[in-house]
């Protein structure tokens, strides 16, 4: 029989295909259910079960006291001693690491550590720049966060410190407390004397503002932490689902855009307000270039290190030895800048070279002391902010981590990596440290080297210990130009722009969600593009859920398999039966929907049966539930009786709690769509409707000559 050939009559079909074809099988349930037969409900399946075991059904107030019962024993064990210590073990994966350490993991994690250690001197002095707070913080930073996320965290080669958008998001979300920054007088358009007072005014300003920023962003990261830690005690580690890979894609090109901008000051050496809109600011950027209001030698210093950073990079990338040990051209970069400008004196002649250094690093490991700016702003000021930054750095860490773990065939779960950011945030912040962020950059060397395990954070702790202990005085003279160049370097990963293109090519919503985080991170801020890329993906499904996919479903010849008439024009329909598919939840948002497409069934003549394929039913409420019994009553005044099959467990559950068995009877649920359609066809005489078969459809263009009493249906 071709394709397009139905059977003779309705009852061929159903002799073509038996739906129990194991007789095994059937043997063994027949030995569970001897009264079973050929079309199985719940309801009789349930019954056959317990008068076989002799149970009767479970009630309400059973059931009630099993959930009670499950409580106390929960709660019970929970609260147990040893269930407490044998949580805080698990939690502490440190010492499940030193459980399962072998000695072959040394070399490795000890080569990635100190790699790792010395790409964290650098990108620290470079991206405390971002966060508006001095050089020193961001080693602070990479001192601290390792050691701890050692203890609690879950990736083994999650690299764990400051990351460039991470530091763009903390700046964003904390400026509106310490305001913007005071504007530095330009020398070439004042006199001497008036830009000696002018400077001095500026320095004091400017100490007053920097201090605020530190106050600020240090108990951010203490508040931070709380709500990190609240989150993982809730169990909220599927927050890391908000950010799809759209709204990373396009947040993170705009956030190199708007990182960049942040930059021009350095690379130019001139006077720049701190806005949230990057293009205003390349605009006062272009008029003050225009007007020769900046300073050659910064830029030729920083294209320079560009050049040798992308030549070290190839040079890493192409030969076999230095793939697994790269060259650590950043650090090499900072020695050969600082000789060269401490040299050359290049920091104290304004009239010719002029460059900007980053000035003093106090030496010493930071001092502990309780957050000053927790007393000064108060936990309520602090906590949106820290909101932000701590639900966005987690989201992006844990996607680094998580890809990270798929690479390297381990678990990473989400909500260890919440309380390894928590308690990061909150020890951290007693030491003058901002949020922590992991690193993608250096996360991707230490995998590339072939950590084994968290213990390489030891060894990039000891490495940040020994800077900041003997090291700290030759980094005066660093000019901020090379911590420029580093940034921009890093900043080529960052651009997704054939990522936004592919997205085009292949799904234009996806490519609308991109589009929007990259426009509005530009135009304003970090926070808002991501925010505002959330916003639209949940808006857009909210709407997916307000439209829901409705399909009407025939049979596939010689089979038992239905399948949207509109996919597949060949399959068959019974007269009189219409079988119907809800490819979403029934919920209060698009249940008058689904009643307004049930009710256009309703009205087609010679309608009698309609059979509702639940299978893609995820969920039904109170409002969906009541939508479904609405409709189910009034078009049984008109003689249409309703089916249902493939409805899922919570669902039947639930519908049992409502009126819905009111209007449906139990034996009119199905296990199976098939037995549904038997059910309807043995209820009453049917007809087999034939549909007519484009060659585009199929092959087989013979018609049957022994369907007499079928009708020709084109379906569209």
């Amino acid at each position: 029989m071709g394709i397009g050939d139905p059977p003779a009559s309705a009852s061929d079909l159903d002799d073509d295909i038996s739906p129990n074809t194991n007789d095994s099988a059937n043997d063994e349930d027949k030995e569970f259910f001897p009264k079973l037969k050929r079309m199985a409900t719940e309801t009789n399946l349930r019954a056959e079960f317990d008068a076989l075991h002799k149970t009767g059904p479970v009630t309400l107030k059973d059931e009630i006291q099993g959930h009670a019962v499950s409580a106390v024993d929960f709660v019970r064990e929970a609260a147990h001693p040893r269930q407490i210590f044998s949580n805080l073990v698990r939690q502490v994966t440190l010492i499940n690491t030193i459980r399962t350490y072998q000695k072959e993991f040394l070399l490795p994690d000890f080569v990635a550590g100190f790699i790792e250690g010395i790409m964290a001197i650098p990108q620290g002095l470079a991206y405390a720049s971002l966060v508006n707070m001095p050089a020193v913080y961001g080693l602070y930073v990479g001192l601290l966060g390792p050691f701890i996320y050692m203890i609690f965290g879950s990736c083994r080669q999650a690299s764990f410190g400051t990351g460039a958008i991470e530091a763009v998001l903390i700046a964003d979300s904390c400026h509106e407390l310490y305001g913007p920054a005071p504007v530095k007088p330009n020398s070439k358009t004042m006199t001497a004397s008036a830009y000696k007072s002018a400077k001095a005014i500026y320095q004091l300003k400017f100490a007053t503002w920097q201090t605020e920023v530190i106050h600020v962003t240090v108990a951010t990261s203490f508040v931070a932490g709380t709500i990190e830690v609240g989150l993982r005690l809730l169990q909220a580690g599927i927050l890391a689902g908000l950010l799809s890979e759209p709204v990373v894609a396009g947040f993170s090109t705009g956030a190199a855009f708007m990182i960049a901008t942040t930059q021009l000051k350095n690379l130019w050496a001139i006077t720049l307000p701190a806005l949230d809109n990057s293009v205003e600011v390349w605009i006062m950027a272009a008029e003050q270039w225009h007007e020769g209001l900046f300073n050659w030698w910064p830029f030729c210093f920083c294209m320079v290190g560009i050049v040798f950073l992308k030549l070290v990079q190839f040079l890493n990338q192409s030969n076999k030895y230095t793939r697994k040990v790269p060259i650590p051209g950043q650090l090499l970069l900072i020695i050969f800048a600082t000789i060269i400008c401490r040299q050359g004196r290049m920091y104290l002649n304004p009239g010719k070279f002029m460059l900007p250094v980053v000035s003093s690093i106090p030496p010493g490991l930071p001092k502990a002391e309780v957050p000053i700016g927790l007393e000064k702003y108060g936990y309520g000021r602090l906590f949106a902010p820290a909101l932000k930054v701590g639900i966005l750095n987690y989201i992006i860490s844990v996607a680094i981590a998580k890809a990270m773990g798929k690479t390297n065939n381990y678990e990473v779960t989400g909500n260890d990596e919440l309380m390894a950011m928590g308690m990061i945030n909150i020890v951290s912040s007693f030491f003058q440290c901002y949020p922590t962020a992991l690193s993608l950059s250096r996360t991707s060397v230490v995998n590339g080297i072939g950590a084994k395990s968290q213990m390489h954070c030891l060894i990039c702790g000891l490495v940040m210990i020994v800077l900041l202990t003997k090291l700290t005085g030759p980094l005066h003279f660093l000019p901020k130009c090379c911590l420029t160049s580093i940034i921009y370097v890093a900043l080529w990963k960052m651009v997704h722009f054939k990522e936004g293109r592919h997205y085009f090519n292949t799904h234009r919503i996806d490519f609308f969600f991109y589009f929007v985080s990259f426009v509005i991170t530009i135009v304003s801020g970090a926070v808002n593009g991501v925010l505002c890329g959330i916003g639209v993906s949940l808006l857009w499904l909210i709407i997916k859920l307000a439209r829901p996919k409705c399909s009407i479903l025939g049979r596939l010849p010689g089979t038992t398999v239905y399948r949207s008439v509109e996919r597949f024009p060949f399959a068959y329909q019974y007269e009189g039966i219409k079988i119907f598919r809800i490819d979403a939840p029934i919920i209060f948002s698009n249940c008058e929907v689904v009643a307004a497409e049930v009710e256009k069934l309703g009205k087609i003549p010679g309608v009698n049966f309609i059979i509702v394929d639940a299978s893609s039913v995820s969920d039904v409420d109170s409002t969906g539930a009541k939508a479904i019994t609405a409709i189910v009553r009034e078009l049984k005044t008109k003689g249409i009786t309703f089916l249902f099959a493939n409805w899922l467990g919570p669902q039947r559950d639930f519908l049992d709690k409502t009126e819905f068995h009111d209007e449906v009877p139990t034996d009119h649920l199905f296990l199976c769509l098939h037995d549904a359609v038997t059910h309807a066809k043995s209820s009453g005489t049917t007809a087999f409707l034939k549909v007519e078969v484009t060659p585009d459809a199929t092959n087989n263009t013979e018609e049957s000559k022994d369907s007499t009493d079928e009708t020709n249906v084109q379906l569209k």
